[in-house]
């Protein structure tokens, strides 16, 4: 992951977003506008600390984009695993996960 100026513009890229079966492809995020700067800031602080992050929004807006780039500032070892909670039963939501 880096952090490159296009345009005048932050650009966060995922040079090895090929590389991963489990990828989905895409290569980079886009921070222009100022409310989008803050979320990279506040990713940035959350991703070294031991915390669980809840990411909500409607669907196609990057949540799992987000979510990759907290958990490659992390410090934890373990893959990425990304969990559709739409596809959960609320009723076993709880077993399933935790």
């Amino acid at each position: 992951m880096s952090l490159h100026e296009n345009f005048g513009q932050p650009l966060l890229t995922f040079p090895d977003a090929e590389k991963s079966p489990l990828s989905i492809r895409a290569k980079a995020l886009v921070f222009i506008d100022p409310r989008s700067r803050r979320l990279r800031e506040e990713m940035e602080q959350l991703a070294p600390r031991e915390l669980p992050v809840l990411i909500r929004g409607e669907s196609g807006t990057g949540k799992e984009l987000l979510a990759r780039h907290i958990h490659r500032g992390s410090d934890r070892s373990g893959l990425f695993v990304s969990v559709n909670c739409g596809a959960i039963s609320p009723t076993y939501a709880d077993a399933e996960l935790f």
